[in-house]
C-alpha cells in the first residue's frame, strides 16, 4: 500500500517512511501540502479536514499529522498553536511562561488517514514529559531538531529529546504512537 503523506517538512517525511515501513506501508511526499486552518483549532480538526480535502482532491490515499506541545500550567497553551507560539515567544519567552509554574507537558499527535470519496479517520498518540529550565545546547550546528525537543524531556528519560537516537525517540514519540496506531489500522 501506498500513502502520500501532505508536509513540506522532509524530516517528518523520513520519520513516517520509518514508522510506516514496519506494516509494509510505503509513504511519499504528497504534491498539494496546503493545510487549511480550520474555525475550530484543534489537532484533530486540522488533521482530519486537510486529509479529506486533499485525498479527495487529489483522488489518492492521503495522511496528514497535526501536532502540539501541551502545557500542563496552561489550559491547551500552546497546543495547536505551537509552531505559532514558538516563532511568537522563543526559547526565552517560554522560559519566562513557565518560570514558578508546573513544567509538565505532553506533546499530542493526530495523524489522520483518508482515501478519496471516504471519510477520515484520525489516530491520536501521546507522549508526556516535562519541560527543562533551559534549551538544550546542540554540539552538531549543523542539526537543527523540531524546536521542542529542545526542551523537553520524555518520562523517564533524563535528557531532552534532541539528545536522544531517532530511533529510541520514534518508540516514545506522540508521532510513533500515533502512527503506530495508524499502521495498525491499516494491516
Amino acid at each position: 500500500m501506498k500513502l502520500y503523506l501532505a508536509t513540506t517538512n522532509p524530516h517528518k517525511v523520513m520519520e513516517v517512511k520509518m514508522l510506516l515501513a514496519n506494516f509494509g506501508i510505503k509513504v511519499e511526499k504528497a504534491l498539494d501540502c496546503t493545510k487549511i486552518e480550520p474555525k475550530e483549532w484543534t489537532i484533530e480538526k486540522v488533521a482530519k479536514e486537510n486529509a479529506k480535502r486533499l485525498a479527495d482532491a487529489s483522488g489518492k490515499p492521503t495522511i496528514v499529522d497535526d501536532s502540539g506541545c501541551f502545557f500542563s500550567a496552561f489550559k491547551d497553551f500552546p497546543g495547536a498553536l505551537s509552531n505559532w507560539a514558538y516563532k511568537q515567544l522563543g526559547y526565552d519567552g517560554f522560559m519566562k511562561l513557565l518560570e514558578g509554574k508546573n513544567r509538565e507537558a505532553v506533546f499530542k499527535c493526530a495523524a489522520a488517514v483518508c482515501f478519496p470519496g471516504e471519510e477520515a479517520k484520525v489516530f491520536i498518540g501521546e507522549m508526556k514529559g516535562k519541560i527543562t529550565l533551559q534549551p538544550e545546547s546542540l554540539d552538531d550546528k549543523s542539526f537543527e531538531p523540531f524546536p521542542y525537543e529542545r526542551i523537553f524531556v520524555i518520562d523517564g528519560f533524563d535528557v531532552p529529546v534532541c539528545k536522544i537516537s531517532k530511533e529510541e525517540k520514534n518508540k516514545h514519540s506522540h508521532r510513533g504512537n500515533a502512527f503506530r496506531k495508524l499502521g495498525e489500522y491499516l494491516q
